[in-house]
């Protein structure tokens, strides 16, 4: 979409661009601040996987650990729905 954007407000120019530009940009500049803006929300965002923890009153409980926060910021800025964990994104819990 960027790369489509950017040839519409160069067409009075001979230079098109690059498209790794565009892609660059784009994650720069919009998808990484939205993924930071998520994890200072309290999204998880780790490569640690899904380590098995006992609670308090004793049970074993899998806590779930991934890189969610970046695959969310791109399922927000589309209209693709799902999520990362389940249907709407509901985490499991």
């Amino acid at each position: 979409m960027i790369a489509l954007i950017r040839g519409f407000t160069r067409s009075q120019t001979d230079r098109v661009g690059n498209l790794w530009v565009d892609v660059t940009r784009g994650i720069l500049r919009l998808l990484l601040p939205i993924a930071v803006v998520l994890v200072a929300g309290g999204e998880v965002q780790n490569f640690a996987g899904s380590p098995d923890i006992t609670t308090l009153a004793g049970a074993h409980q899998s806590v779930p650990g991934d890189p969610v926060a970046s695959q969310e910021a791109i399922k927000e800025v589309g209209t693709n729905g799902g999520g990362f964990y389940n249907a709407n994104s509901a985490p499991p819990v």
